[in-house]
């Protein structure tokens, strides 16, 4: 709080992930961390549904902003091992909570459909977007908005 205070941080736009295997395993643990976050004005993620296999009991009640999917394959063979069944799960947990599902690291258009066909709300990933090597950030084609130049200091009114 007094990082915040001190900083001027908008509470609201910063995200805390948990575990869901720390939530299922220090369930009693997590919901009083996550209490106090939320009354600061945290918002919460949980990930890693699909290592272990959490449900609604351990997470009703909890104000998640987010259910983070990770698509990314950690075997080196550049294969997800994101599966279907998971992912129609963890979609459906997330609207049982009445909160959106985000899919990370998605790399290819097999991981993509499977996603979309879930109905997963957010999806990120170099398949959508790969890196840049030496980003330009320079948009010469692009037009200034008038919402984007400082309004005038004075107030117009019509007379009358």
């Amino acid at each position: 709080r007094q990082h915040l205070k001190a900083t001027r941080l908008d509470a609201g736009k910063l995200y805390i992930q948990l575990s869901a295997a720390a939530v299922k395993d220090q369930n009693a643990a997590a919901r009083a961390f996550i209490a106090e976050a939320r009354q600061i004005g945290l918002n919460i993620v949980i990930d890693g549904l699909d290592s272990r296999r959490i449900g609604i009991d351990e997470l009703q009640g909890i104000e998640i902003a987010y259910i983070a999917i990770d698509c990314h394959s950690d075997t080196g063979s550049g294969e997800s091992t994101v599966n279907d069944n998971m992912l129609r799960n963890a979609v459906a947990l997330a609207k049982k909570l009445e909160t959106s599902t985000i899919a990370r690291r998605v790399e290819n258009a097999e991981v993509f459909s499977l996603l979309w066909a879930a109905g997963v709300d957010y999806i990120q990933g170099d398949y959508l977007s790969p890196a840049l090597t030496s980003p330009d950030h320079h948009f010469t084609e692009e037009q200034t908005l008038s919402s984007d130049v400082a309004q005038p200091a004075f107030n117009l009114r019509a007379a009358g």
